[in-house]
């Protein structure tokens, strides 16, 4: 079977658990509106699972998941504090989310160097 996302997100089913969750409910939200997540909605997942916002893990996941801070106008001098999605990235992850991979039914397997 072929498969029409990068390769790369194989590596799903061995994430943390915390990025793990984080990483699926930002897909949830892509789906729902591919531009972007609003700052909130993205901090909340971290707040719901017990990580602070603003700290490394939350800016490595900013980087390492292609998001760009920026601001969406809402109204006259209102703007809104979003989290762009990279739309390659992302729809490569919209592609591992439907495929059958997804549901992680391998287990996760330690890579070690003899393995390479």
């Amino acid at each position: 079977m072929i498969y029409l996302f990068p390769s790369y997100f194989f590596w799903y089913c061995c994430l943390h658990p915390i990025e793990a969750f984080v990483f699926f409910n930002c897909y949830s939200a892509y789906t729902g509106n591919n531009a972007y997540i609003e700052k909130t909605v993205f901090d909340a997942f971290w707040v719901i699972v017990g990580q602070p916002v603003g700290e490394a893990r939350y800016d490595t996941f900013v980087h390492w998941y292609h998001l760009t801070f920026g601001l969406v106008p809402i109204g006259e001098d209102e703007w809104l504090e979003v989290y762009f999605f990279d739309p390659l990235f992302w729809l490569g992850a919209q592609g591992f989310f439907l495929s059958p991979l997804a549901a992680c039914e391998d287990p996760c397997k330690p890579l070690h160097y003899s393995d390479l």
